[in-house]
């Protein structure tokens, strides 16, 4: 089918795009997860790490946290 701006796309190819476009953002998000957990724990390790040294900045530290 033509029309005037070009080629109608099918419903598969349509289908096609929609789901590699949920499939990339769902890995992006999942990125994203991760790369937070990760700061989570370097966060918490650090915490640890200054509250043993009995340094000031743990609760500013904590609330960067939450």
């Amino acid at each position: 089918m033509n029309t005037i701006f070009g080629k109608r796309k099918t419903l598969a190819e349509l289908l096609r795009e929609n789901k590699r476009m949920l499939d990339n953002s769902t890995k992006e998000i999942e990125r994203e997860r991760q790369a937070l957990q990760t700061q989570e724990k370097k966060l918490i390790t650090e915490i640890k790490k200054t509250a043993k040294q009995g340094q000031m900045g743990v609760k500013v530290m904590a609330k960067d946290l939450i």
